[in-house]
């Protein structure tokens, strides 16, 4: 077990990091491995104040998170940070082995594949894993989901299916109504009403 110095001071770098506080969150979680082996939670942080700082190493940390704990929780990460860093390709190879391989994380790994093909302009393939994850959620998308198939049908020029969920987001959602209004002001923009 780590010591209780260690404890705290991962616990601090987890405060600092949710409070956006970037520099303040790798100072402690430096000071909690100093003597203490790294382990898939440390290096998953590492990982994560990587990417937010710089982009540089945080590959490599989400392998070694992976390599300590294999499990659905340390693998969904490498995937993310490809999507986010928008190496497309590598988020859907990523996505794609773990719908495959992991039953717990088969929803988030759909998804991930419908928004990666989505952002790599493969629409239709996009489309496929939106209509794969509308079966796994028992036909039940949540916001985010809803807004990023809403997005895709906009991306490709589907404007009546776009327009269609940007309305259901507007009924059912506040807290992404704005950017549904956003949504539809586009679709009339392409269909020049503006």
């Amino acid at each position: 077990l780590p010591n209780a110095k260690a404890v705290l001071q991962f616990n601090l770098a987890m405060a600092n990091y949710r409070l956006g506080d970037f520099k303040a969150s790798q100072k402690c979680l430096d000071n909690s491995t100093i003597n203490d082996k790294l382990n898939f939670m440390d290096w998953t942080l590492k990982g994560i104040l990587a990417f937010e700082n710089s982009g540089k190493n945080a590959e490599s940390y989400f392998r070694k998170a992976i390599a300590d704990k294999p499990s659905h929780l340390t693998t969904i990460n490498l995937p993310k940070y490809y999507l986010l860093s928008g190496q497309f390709d590598k988020a859907s190879d990523e996505f794609l082995r773990i719908f495959q391989n992991t039953k717990e994380m088969s929803d988030t790994a759909c998804f991930g594949l419908a928004v990666s093909t989505m952002l790599s302009k493969k629409y239709s393939t996009s489309l496929d894993y939106f209509n794969k994850l509308y079966k796994l959620k028992s036909g039940r998308l949540d916001s985010e989901q809803l807004l990023a198939k809403a997005t895709m049908y906009l991306n490709s020029k589907k404007l009546d299916n776009a327009e269609t969920l940007f309305n259901e987001i507007i009924a059912k959602d506040i807290a992404n109504k704005n950017y549904a209004l956003i949504g539809l002001a586009v679709i009339d923009y392409y269909r020049e009403k503006y």
